[in-house]
């Protein structure tokens, strides 16, 4: 398989919470961060709507550890796993979601976080190389 991403991917675990946008929808609904790029995010959707399908558009707010949390819109790009209904013990449904607008201050904080966490990421695995 031929690896399209243009950035690495940090495995940053954090809670995330979302809405669709266009649906009337009251409340967010909760999902997990897998993984961070600066253009994309791996979400895992425990109790994922019929409304998640590719193309759709998300209002997300993740909270990253000690971090204030940051408010974006995102669009649904790949699918995969099961759509799974409460009190089921399967994994959920995973999706890759790009980045298309991260709300005003929250862009450079945002990248800022991700910088910091890549730069301590090669400090680990190649402690010998001067950053």
């Amino acid at each position: 398989m031929v690896e399209r991403r243009k950035y690495a991917r940090l495995n940053i675990e954090a809670a995330v919470k979302y809405r669709v946008i266009g649906q009337r929808q009251k409340n967010a609904e909760p999902a997990k961060c897998n993984n961070i790029s600066p253009e994309g995010l791996c979400l895992t959707f425990k109790n994922a709507s019929s409304h998640i399908k590719i193309g759709t558009r998300l209002d997300i707010e993740i909270a990253i550890k000690d971090c204030k949390p940051f408010c974006m819109i995102g669009e649904v790009i790949w699918l995969k796993g099961s759509r799974r209904k409460a009190g089921d013990s399967g994994s959920g449904l995973k999706t890759g979601v790009k980045i298309l607008e991260i709300h005003n201050e929250d862009e450079s904080r945002f990248l800022l976080e991700l910088c910091d966490r890549m730069v301590q990421k090669l400090n680990r695995e190649y402690p010998s190389t001067k950053l």
